[in-house]
């Protein structure tokens, strides 16, 4: 599993219905053996907020069901052993634009 990777989990909260979320951490913590990995959630629920909000279309790659938005906004730690199957990855486009958020939301570099 690696950055940019669209995985299933099933995390607290979600009444242990998997959804799809976005690897966002580094690969270089990834390979330092911690028991979570960090990720923004996805929903079909399109809302159109720009700033901290990132549409991924559903393509093969991707694997995702539907367009759906990354809700760079609640970006969290998921633990390893709720994590699922890969279903697909996000292209380096999405990927910069999901930096360029998670900039913003976490108040990193001059924002948008």
């Amino acid at each position: 599993m690696s950055r940019g990777d669209i995985v299933l989990a099933a995390v607290k909260g979600d009444f242990g219905k998997a959804r799809p979320f976005l690897v966002v951490q580094a690969d270089i913590v990834s390979a330092e053996g911690y028991s979570t990995i960090v990720v923004c959630p996805l929903t079909s629920t399109i809302t159109g907020r720009r700033l901290c909000r990132v549409v991924i279309e559903s393509t093969f790659e991707t694997g995702v069901a539907q367009r759906s938005e990354i809700m760079v906004e609640k970006v969290t730690a998921a633990p390893l052993h709720r994590l699922r199957d890969t279903i697909g990855r996000a292209d380096q486009a999405t990927m910069r634009e999901v930096e360029r958020a998670l900039a913003f939301v976490l108040g990193i570099g001059a924002g948008p």
